[in-house]
């Protein structure tokens, strides 16, 4: 299982980016990783906050940002497996165009945020858990 922090390296290496995008290109990975095959691709959990999908770990190592862009990451990030890179690649080619708050705009119409949200009002502060069956079954559903 790979490190959400590596993952995130990654991604930054492609280039900057705010904060709000990061969260979203690591959840999706996470999503994609469950749907396709049905294991974790890290030992992360996202939480449905007013903002769409988020990593609590990922947060609080770049939450000094703010909005801001976080500065692109020089390096090779270090990864338990020679296809996560690959994988990766598909996922920012998937998503690395939309900005971050287009990217919380898909996710706050898809079903696993959805569900984890439950009856909490828009803005309000919401720690729940993404159920990651909610996950694997409606990443799943959108290959069909």
């Amino acid at each position: 299982m790979e490190s959400i922090f590596e993952v995130a390296k990654y991604f930054l290496s492609l280039g900057r980016m705010n904060h709000r995008k990061l969260q979203k290109l690591c959840y999706y990975a996470q999503a994609w990783s469950l749907a396709l095959t049905g294991t974790r691709l890290m030992n992360a959990r996202f939480e449905a906050w007013a903002h769409g999908p988020v990593s609590p770990e990922l947060w609080h190592r770049y939450k000094d940002w703010g909005g801001l862009a976080i500065s692109s990451y020089e390096g090779i990030p270090s990864f338990n497996s020679d296809q996560t890179v690959s994988f990766l690649k598909k996922i920012y080619q998937l998503y690395g165009d939309y900005s971050g708050d287009q990217l919380e705009q898909l996710t706050h119409n898809e079903m696993p945020w959805i569900n984890a949200r439950g009856d909490y009002p828009p803005g309000a502060i919401c720690t729940n858990v993404i159920d990651e069956d909610d996950m694997t079954y409606f990443y799943r559903k959108l290959l069909h």
